[in-house]
C-alpha cells in the first residue's frame, strides 16, 4: 500500500498548502478598512453633528474618518447599498422599502426626531389645518425632512398650490421664523438641537400642536407621536405653556452588510455613548435600540454591544490597538473553519480509507474470475497484463494476500500450459 499512502500523504499535504494559502489570504482580506466614510446631512444638522462626533471617537482608536454632506439624504440609504460606492454608513430617517436594499444593515435606531413645527410671533395657529394659504418653510427637495414635512402637511389638505412651500436649510429657516420672513416653520431635529431651544426660550416663535398626531401616525407605521412637556424651554417663562404633542420618526444607523467589525465595534461604542443621555422625549439609556427599526438585518455585534451595562470594549479591543484586535475578530470565523477541519477531514478520508482497505478483496475476486476463465481458453493479452498487475500488487503490498499470489502463479501456468499445447 506503499502507493496508496503516498497518494494520501500527497493529498493531505495539499489541503494543508491550501489552508496556509487561504489563511495568509485571509489575514490580509480581515485588516480593518484605511478609511470609513459617513454620509450626513447638511453642516449643523443631526446627522453632521453626530457624524463629526463619531468621527472624533473612531480618529481617536487609529480609524480614518471621512463625512459627505448630503442635501439630498433620502439618497443616503442608496449610497450604503450600492457596492461600489465609498460610502460604508449613514443615517436612515424616511420609510422604504428594505428588500430593495440588500446590502445595508442596521446599527440600531439612535433617537425619535420630533417634527417641530413653529409659528411667527403675532399668529395664534392652533392646528396644522390653519396653514392654508401662508408661507411655510420646509427643507429642501428630496431630504428625509421634506418628505415627512409634506406627509403631515397633506394629512390637513394643505398642499404646494394652496399655500408657498419655502425651501430652507435648517440655518436659513431660523433666521426666517425669528425674522417673520415664513409664518410658519417645520424643522425634523432631535430635541437636544440648540436652535430649537434659542427659538423656544427667547419666546420668538411658539409651537403648534400637531391635532390628530394619534392617528397620522396609524396611517404611517414607522412614525410614532411623542409629547414635549410643558416648560420644558423654559419652567420660568412656562415655554410651551402646554404640553405639545408631536410625531416623530426614527432615526437609524445603517451600514453596508460587509462593513469591517473593528468599524461596527468602534461606531456601535461611539453611538452608546452618543445618545445614551436622556433628551426631552426620550428616557436615559432609551437609545441606541434594535427594536423600532425591524425592516433591516442588525448587526449582531452592535446588538451585543448596546445590551452591555457598560460601553466598555470587547476582550480583544481593551488589550489591543483596535487595528490589531479588529485583524484577529474578522478572522475568528476562519480560525474556527480551519479548527473544524479535521473533523471535516476524516470524514472525507473515511471512504477513501474503506475503499483502500477493501482493495485485496477486489483484486482477489478479479483474480478469481481470472483463474476460471484460464482453465476454459487462453487468456489475452489484455487479460495477462491484468494478473501481472495484480501480482506486482500483491507483491509490493506488505499485507500479502497469499491466496491472490496462487491464483497469479497457477494462472500463468495455465496461461502457458495452454500455448505448449
Amino acid at each position: 500500500m506503499i502507493g496508496v499512502h503516498s497518494r494520501t500523504r500527497y493529498m493531505v499535504a495539499s489541503f494543508i498548502l491550501l489552508i496556509i494559502l487561504g489563511l495568509i489570504w485571509q489575514v490580509g482580506y480581515s485588516l480593518p478598512p484605511d478609511t470609513i466614510v459617513i454620509a450626513a446631512g447638511p453642516k449643523g444638522g443631526f446627522y453632521d453633528t453626530t457624524s463629526l462626533e463619531i468621527q472624533r471617537q473612531l480618529e481617536a482608536k487609529g480609524f480614518k474618518v471621512e463625512i459627505l454632506n448630503y442635501t439630498e439624504t433620502e439618497k443616503i440609504i442608496t449610497d450604503v447599498n450600492d457596492p461600489d460606492s465609498r460610502v460604508s454608513m449613514g443615517f436612515l430617517i424616511q420609510k422604504v422599502e428594505a428588500a430593495v436594499y440588500k446590502n445595508v444593515m442596521s446599527m440600531g435606531s439612535i433617537m425619535k426626531s420630533p417634527l417641530f413645527i413653529f409659528q411667527r410671533s403675532g399668529l395664534a395657529l392652533k392646528s396644522p389645518s390653519d396653514f392654508k394659504g401662508l408661507k411655510i418653510g420646509v427643507s429642501p427637495p428630496n431630504s428625509s425632512s421634506r418628505g415627512i414635512s409634506e406627509m403631515v402637511l397633506s394629512s390637513y389638505g394643505i398642499f404646494s398650490d394652496n399655500s408657498e412651500f419655502v425651501p430652507l436649510s435648517l440655518t436659513d429657516m431660523q433666521r426666517a421664523i425669528e425674522t417673520g420672513s415664513i409664518d410658519v416653520g417645520f424643522f425634523l431635529q432631535p430635541a437636544t438641537n440648540s436652535v430649537f431651544a434659542g427659538i423656544g426660550e427667547r419666546g420668538i416663535a411658539t409651537l403648534v400642536q400637531t391635532e390628530y398626531a394619534e392617528s397620522i401616525t396609524k396611517k404611517n407605521g414607522h412614525l410614532s407621536v411623542v409629547t414635549l412637556p410643558k416648560g420644558s424651554f423654559s419652567i420660568v417663562n412656562n415655554l410651551p405653556a402646554t404640553d405639545i404633542k408631536m410625531v416623530a420618526a426614527p432615526v437609524t444607523v445603517v451600514a453596508k452588510k460587509n462593513l469591517h467589525v473593528a468599524a461596527v465595534t468602534a461606531v456601535a461604542l461611539a453611538l452608546k455613548e452618543i445618545v445614551a443621555p436622556p433628551t426631552l422625549v426620550s428616557l436615559p439609556g432609551e437609545f441606541p435600540s434594535m427594536d423600532i427599526e425591524r425592516n433591516f438585518q442588525d448587526s449582531s455585534r452592535a446588538a451585543d454591544i448596546y445590551k452591555s451595562g457598560t460601553a466598555n470594549e470587547p476582550f480583544l479591543y481593551k488589550h489591543l490597538s483596535f487595528v490589531v484586535a479588529g485583524t484577529f475578530d474578522a478572522l475568528t470565523l476562519t480560525l474556527g473553519v480551519l479548527l473544524s477541519l479535521p473533523v471535516v477531514l476524516s470524514g472525507l478520508f473515511e471512504p477513501l480509507k474503506l475503499w483502500t482497505n477493501q482493495k485485496p478483496q477486489r483484486q482477489l475476486q478479479t483474480l478469481e474470475g481470472l483463474h476460471a476463465l484460464a482453465q476454459t481458453r487462453t487468456l489475452t493479452e489484455r487479460e495477462l497484463a491484468k494478473v501481472e498487475k495484480i501480482e506486482e500488487y500483491f507483491e509490493k503490498n506488505h499485507n500479502t494476500v497469499e491466496r491472490g499470489k496462487r491464483y497469479a502463479l497457477e494462472i500463468k501456468k495455465l496461461h502457458l500450459t495452454a500455448n505448449s499445447v
